[in-house]
C-alpha cells in the first residue's frame, strides 16, 4: 500500500490497485483491478526529470557531496610499478629461497626459481600498467 500512496504523490493523481474482496458467501472474490501504465510506475519522476533540481536542491546537494568532479592522481612510473611486484609476501619468501638455492650451489633450481618470479612480475607489470594508463 505504501507504494501506491509514493505514486499518488509522485504522480498527482491517484493510482487504483487490487483491494481484497468477499463475495457474498464469505469467500475472497477475485479482486478488482486496474491497469497502470508500466511507464508511471518505473518512471515515477519522470516530469521532475526534465525540470532539473531546484536551486536551494542544488545548493544543498553541493555543500553535502562536493562539486561533481574527478579529482586528479599523479601518474605512477613504469619502473615503480614493475619494482611493485616485487613486494608481494609469498615473491620476497620465493626471492629468499633463490638466495638459499644459490647459496647451497643448487644453481638449476634457483634459475628455474628466479624465471618464475620474473615472469611472474613481467604479467603483473602488463596488468597493471594498462589499468594505470586507463
Amino acid at each position: 500500500m505504501k507504494l501506491f500512496r509514493f505514486l499518488e504523490q509522485d504522480l498527482g493523481r491517484p493510482v487504483r490497485h487490487a483491494e481484497k474482496a468477499v463475495s457474498a458467501g464469505g469467500s475472497p472474490a477475485a479482486p478488482e483491478t486496474q491497469e497502470v501504465p508500466a511507464e508511471a510506475l518505473l518512471f515515477p519522476n519522470k516530469d521532475a526529470d526534465r525540470k532539473g533540481l531546484s536551486t536551494a536542491e542544488a545548493v544543498r546537494r553541493l555543500k553535502r557531496d562536493g562539486p561533481n568532479t574527478l579529482s586528479s592522481q599523479k601518474k605512477v612510473s613504469a619502473a615503480k610499478i614493475f619494482a611493485g611486484q616485487f613486494k608481494d609476501f609469498l615473491t620476497l619468501i620465493l626471492l629468499v629461497s633463490t638466495g638459499i638455492s644459490l647459496f647451497m650451489g643448487e644453481y638449476a633450481e634457483a634459475l628455474t626459481i628466479a624465471v618464475i618470479v620474473f615472469m611472474n612480475a613481467v604479467m603483473g607489470f602488463v596488468q597493471e600498467y594498462k589499468t594505470e594508463r586507463t
